[in-house]
């Protein structure tokens, strides 16, 4: 994804005699080449905690949520979640995906969880194209507090 040239097109040269041309200031830098520059690198944005947002969950609060945020940058979104203590049922925990854009691939998914304190190889996979799992290697039910920490890389269409 190119920036749009358009406002640096518009700008006009000066002939040398500093009394024609575009006029050149901090505002104008940051419209026409900061902030697109800002937008084309991707900005981080955080998720308001939502409990709808984590399936398989039931208690989890805002305050076991440590961090919820994605970028994008051009079509790849990268998503990095920590969840600490939250309460942990059946096989898999459920984690909705940012409502960015419809998913593509997943190129690199990244996990780390523990049950109860305990450290647990967990897998990560999708589930739909709206939500991830954290489920464990053993596909055995979570029975204490859960820790999940990812990071995903995903192909945006």
């Amino acid at each position: 994804m190119g920036i749009n040239r358009g406002p640096w097109n518009a700008l006009v040269d000066d002939d040398g005699s500093n009394l024609v041309g575009s006029v050149w200031n901090k505002a104008a830098i940051q419209t026409v080449l900061l902030d697109p520059i800002d937008a084309a690198l991707g900005t981080w944005v955080n998720v308001p905690f939502n409990i709808g947002n984590f399936a398989n969950q039931p208690g989890i609060t805002g305050a076991q949520i440590l961090a919820n945020s994605y970028t994008v940058i051009g079509k790849t979104l990268i998503w990095m979640m920590q969840q600490q203590g939250a309460p942990g049922s059946g096989t898999s925990q459920l984690i909705l995906i940012p409502p960015v854009l419809p998913i593509g691939n997943v190129v690199s998914p990244l996990a780390s969880a523990s049950d109860g304190g305990a450290y647990t190889p967990g897998f990560v996979g999708f589930s739909s194209s709206t939500a991830i799992y954290i489920q464990k290697s053993t596909a055995a039910n979570w029975t204490g507090p859960v820790y999940a920490y990812f990071t995903a890389i995903i192909q945006l269409p």
